[in-house]
């Protein structure tokens, strides 16, 4: 079963042995507590991680060669003022870092180097269907994967929505879906090649966050801090502001609310269709399917199945050609074009 060999892959040693020298990264769907784990593991203080930074998935950034400030200037236009928020400074970054591996090891090491960790990286929900490339790019990395229930998503993402216009963009539920299968295949190309994987269920942390972060630094290989087990003191200045982020902004580690009614009858009930084929795919061997029940036989029919996997494909095709458009388009274009969506 994936869990299994998932959290005991890697964890052999004492605390405090020797860490990897790759990085870590903490992947999850949108909407699936990614932002709550990213906050708790940054309490502790040999990690370091950056919040939804990307530079890893901008591969077609760095097809040209471009000097340093070049490349530091399309991302931080990409990704919401990103230095400013991590208070990077392009002083610190070695000016001959160029290649995707090269920029992002240079840039998150300097962000952990300004906090005195060792542990760099970052969290991100937007690569979850593109993992194994980058685990080819940093062979040495370790990953974190964070499971919700995708009714509990599709809730959570509806309730953005009311506020956030980014969760009202079209397929934003057929994305957080789908993703949910192609992340778990992503593992699986993981852990079949022996790179370490630790899985843990959104539930889970929120019930015990303790328990969840023991066993979490026992896969680090780092010695538990009791800071990590709660929000108090925590440092959330990374996170852009939004009504979105409400709930890991507060003191106490609470469940998002789950209300019924959120969603339309038919969503809930397409996920369900999903639930079912992937139970019937997977039995019990996925985190994401705990405590999960949908009716017997209650699959999508073929035509569907066929229509969401092309639609799905469109949807992401579609997000990253955004990513080679920011890459290559005059930059006089794009702030123009930023300009005029605000």
């Amino acid at each position: 079963m994936i869990e299994a060999s998932a959290n005991n892959l890697g964890d052999t040693g004492a605390p405090d042995s020797v860490m990897a020298s790759g990085p870590l990264f903490v992947l999850g769907l949108w909407r699936s507590g990614t932002s709550l784990l990213y906050v708790l593991l940054n309490q502790h203080p040999q990690i370091a991680l950056l919040y939804e930074a990307d530079l890893p998935m901008l591969r077609p950034l760095f097809c040209v060669q471009r000097p340093k400030t070049r490349w530091l200037e399309r991302w931080d236009f990409w990704n919401d003022s990103v230095m400013k928020r991590h208070q990077l400074s392009a002083d610190n970054i070695n000016p001959q870092s160029n290649g995707v591996r090269a920029a992002t090891e240079a840039v998150y090491r300097s962000y952990a180097q300004a906090k005195g960790a060792v542990i760099w990286g970052e969290k991100s929900p937007n690569w979850c269907d593109d993992v194994s490339s980058v685990a080819r790019d940093f062979p040495a990395a370790r990953f974190i994967v964070l499971w919700r229930s995708p009714v509990s998503i599709a809730r959570s993402i509806a309730r953005a929505a009311q506020k956030d216009r980014w969760f009202r963009r079209s397929g934003i539920m057929l994305r957080a879906l789908l993703g949910c299968e192609r992340l778990r295949r992503e593992c699986g190309r993981l852990l079949q090649t022996g790179i370490p994987v630790h899985q843990l269920c959104y539930d889970d942390m929120v019930r015990n966050p303790e328990g969840s972060m023991r066993a979490i630094c026992e896969f680090l290989k780092v010695s538990f801090d009791p800071r990590m087990e709660t929000l108090e003191g925590a440092d959330r200045s990374t996170i852009p502001g939004g009504a979105q982020h409400e709930m890991v902004m507060g003191s106490e580690i609470v469940s998002n609310c789950d209300s019924k009614g959120v969603l339309s009858t038919e969503a809930e009930e397409k996920i369900l269709r999903y639930v079912r084929l992937w139970q019937d795919k997977y039995g019990d061997s996925w985190l994401l399917l705990k405590g999960l029940t949908a009716k017997p036989g209650n699959r999508p029919g073929k035509w569907e199945y066929l229509q969401d996997e092309l639609l799905y494909r469109l949807l992401r095709a579609w997000d990253f050609a955004g990513v080679a458009i920011y890459s290559y388009a005059p930059f006089w274009l794009l702030q123009a074009y930023r300009a005029m969506k605000t």
